[in-house]
């Protein structure tokens, strides 16, 4: 190849290299330790400012990745005990998709976090029918064939006094799969085989009674499970996506 065919190739490289989108990143982004000893801590975007306080490293990085803390796995032990705070600038029109990739090049920046995409086999719980027969509870409908004004309505539905409620919209049974997951604390794969859309709205007390609840009659979460919406949880074993810490490091406050 000669001189010539080189340097034109080059500048095309070159050239193609610049029209190359970067990822997203925030504006401006404050990173430092929180040694306050508080136990309380939380997430707030309010307009174009992110903000987290008293926040593990764990606790980002599934916002970051799109995971479950249960599907990181690895590092010292400071990434699930070391708080921070963060105050991070975004433009105003930047998505939840962009948001994402905005932390997970900070937490790559900052905290030099270096991770590996594994399948592992773990403990899980699985979603499945309750019945034998296939019927579902009489808090779960088909949404499939329904208008979306329809779709959505709740008006079906009665909550009682106290408790907690969690009511969905028209969507996918793995809507309720992650319900579950975050009520349960565990990673839960969808076996119903119901596909198609569903609504549910589910009302549940805590696990053990609260005699001052306004409601303690409340079921635990897993027996509202079954009784209203005709689904079960079963304990099992299976293969799981999981993300590697490789390397991290503390960030330099700023």
């Amino acid at each position: 190849m000669n001189r010539f065919v080189v340097v034109v190739l080059c500048s095309v490289t070159v050239s193609l290299a610049a029209q190359q989108p970067a990822d997203p990143k925030f504006e401006v982004a404050s990173i430092r330790q929180n040694v306050s000893g508080a136990g309380s801590n939380g997430w707030n975007i309010r307009g174009e400012t992110l903000t987290a306080t008293n926040v593990w490293l764990v606790d980002l990085m599934p916002v970051a990745y799109e995971i479950t803390a249960l599907q990181i796995v690895g590092g010292p032990d400071w990434v699930r005990s070391d708080r921070f705070d963060i105050v991070a600038k975004m433009t105003a029109d930047a998505t939840r998709d962009q948001m994402a990739v905005m932390l997970r090049t900070l937490l790559e920046d900052r905290f030099k976090l270096r991770v590996r995409n594994e399948k592992r086999e773990m403990a899980i719980f699985e979603l499945a029918l309750a019945n034998n027969d296939g019927r579902v509870g009489p808090n779960l409908h088909d949404c499939s064939n329904l208008d979306d004004k329809e779709a959505n309505s709740n008006r079906r539905f009665t909550n009682p006094p106290g408790g907690n409620v969690a009511t969905g919209g028209c969507g996918p049974m793995s809507r309720v799969a992650g319900l579950a997951a975050g009520q349960v604390q565990g990673i839960v794969h969808d076996k119903t085989g119901l596909s198609g859309n569903w609504r549910y709205n589910v009302f549940f007390g805590p696990d053990l009674p609260d005699p001052n609840s306004a409601n303690p009659n409340l079921p635990s979460f897993v027996t509202a499970l079954r009784e209203q919406l005709g689904l079960k949880l079963e304990r099992a074993r299976g293969v799981v996506d999981v993300l590697v810490i490789d390397s991290v490091e503390r960030p330099t406050p700023d």
